[in-house]
């Protein structure tokens, strides 16, 4: 540990900071827990050997049942731990998190997944890109499997004409810059600059789980900002759900909410004919090949038409 922090202390980003800042910019990182028992630990513990300086861990608990959060607080008492007593969704439970590490004056915040752990040097990797340029709302590290084998996410893009969002691979060149642009980050593990939330607020709380990230992502570039990935940054991601029932439900539910928010006008036509297809396409699985998928698709689709939100 020592090595590591005297190595960042030599790095080029201790020099970007200019003789004038007398303190590391402060960086609060927000863990979503949802009975995380069997990965929560985990990703605490990556978060305790991050050699950044001027780090705060916020662990929002969004009403778990398996004291996930109550056991990780007695092993990491130094950690900020917030309590809600029911599951809020993503974008309200990260919502809680950023407000008070905003009130508190942090200058980043990273929305953290309870099931990802981070290498140690990644967040000084990706503070030293967005304190170089302003002009970076959004930032990505490169995020991997478990294993590290297979990368999970390193760009985005947002296909209106298939209605879904996609990761994409980026090229060789991209992975060589400091830093490249994406159409959309992952809520996954996401660094906001504070002035980014200063300009367009927090998460959309319509939001209930996924597409946030991408209404976070479209929001802030149409502030002016951009949204980018750092290379330099890695983050493991073991995608482990706690919802596997209702995340078929979600996925439809809020992609149906965000292409109604952001598709153009010339677009909509094409939408309402393709939203029509494929929910005549789910009533015939429905009836003739139910599955607990295929139910749970119809219900978003009935919530959605009936503004029934879950």
């Amino acid at each position: 540990m020592k090595k590591s922090l005297n190595n960042f202390l030599h790095s080029p980003f201790f020099d970007y900071r200019n003789k004038d800042m007398k303190t590391y910019p402060k960086v609060s990182i927000i863990v979503l827990n949802y009975n995380g028992q069997d990965c929560l630990e985990n990703c605490l513990e990556s978060l305790s050997q991050v050699v950044y300086p001027n780090t705060e861990v916020i662990i929002v608990d969004n009403g778990s049942t398996d004291n996930s959060a109550f056991l990780a607080q007695k092993k990491y008492p130094h950690f900020c731990f917030l309590f809600n007593t029911n599951n809020e969704g993503f974008a309200k439970g990260m919502n809680k998190g950023i407000r008070k590490a905003f009130s508190a004056g942090s200058n980043f915040f990273v929305l953290f997944n309870y099931d990802a752990t981070i290498e140690a040097s990644s967040v000084e990797q990706v503070i030293h890109q967005m304190v170089k340029d302003p002009q970076i709302g959004l930032a990505s590290p490169l995020i991997y499997d478990t294993y590290g084998k297979n990368m999970w996410f390193g760009k985005g893009k947002i296909n209106f004409w298939r209605m879904r969002v996609e990761h994409t691979t980026p090229s060789t060149h991209e992975l060589g810059q400091g830093a490249y642009q994406s159409e959309f980050l992952t809520g996954c593990v996401l660094f906001i600059a504070r002035s980014t939330v200063e300009k367009i607020g927090f998460l959309d709380e319509n939001f209930f789980l996924y597409y946030e990230d991408a209404d976070y992502s479209l929001r802030t570039k149409k502030a002016g900002l951009l949204c980018v990935v750092v290379p330099s940054g890695k983050v493991y991601h073991t995608e482990k759900s706690n919802q596997k029932s209702t995340k078929v439900y979600f996925l439809v539910l809020s992609g149906l909410i965000f292409f109604q928010k952001y598709a153009p006008l010339w677009l909509k036509p094409y939408h309402k004919m393709y939203v029509t297809m494929r929910r005549g396409k789910n009533l015939i699985e429905r009836y003739l090949f139910p599955t607990t998928a295929s139910l749970e698709v119809f219900r978003a689709y009935n919530d959605f038409f009936y503004d029934k939100r879950s």
